[in-house]
């Protein structure tokens, strides 16, 4: 039995061994995390391929109200033609901000990434990148908030 046990955790733990090596691309933790969001992003949202009509007519501004329990908020996106973005937020509830930042974002697919300019307000915009889909209606889905183009 006690063979038995050891045969089991010596197959296990080579198992996960080569598991970590086979996954050691030499990739930072930075790419690890937009592939995991990715991946996030694919299980939320129906992925497809925008038409060239559909990609030109993201520029924009859209917005979303968050209004439950836990948070009171505002936020708004404007997609510039030049690839930029400007990004207010203004929230009462769980604390009271009123802030506003840019950047650039990408398209790829449907996969909308945003990322901060590095001198904006690490407090109120902690994340340095932020992953959206595009949908076929053509609102922006971010997480189970749907940004509706105005």
């Amino acid at each position: 039995m006690n063979k038995t046990l050891i045969a089991i955790l010596v197959v296990g733990i080579s198992y996960i061994g080569y598991n970590s090596m086979q996954g050691d691309n030499s990739s930072s933790e930075n790419d690890t995390l937009t592939e995991q969001s990715k991946k996030e992003n694919k299980k939320m949202y129906e992925e497809y391929t925008p038409t060239e009509e559909e990609k030109s007519a993201i520029y924009g501004t859209y917005a979303v109200k968050i209004d439950n329990e836990k948070m009171t908020a505002q936020q708004v996106y404007t997609l510039n033609n030049d690839g930029t973005f400007d990004h207010t937020r203004t929230m009462s509830q769980p604390k009271n901000i009123n802030a506003s930042t840019t950047g650039t974002f990408q398209l790829e697919g449907n996969l909308l990434t945003l990322v901060f300019n590095e001198d904006r307000d690490k407090v109120d915009f902690p994340l340095e990148i932020i992953k959206m889909a595009i949908t076929k209606s053509g609102s922006i889905m971010s997480g189970q908030n749907e940004l509706v183009k105005q």
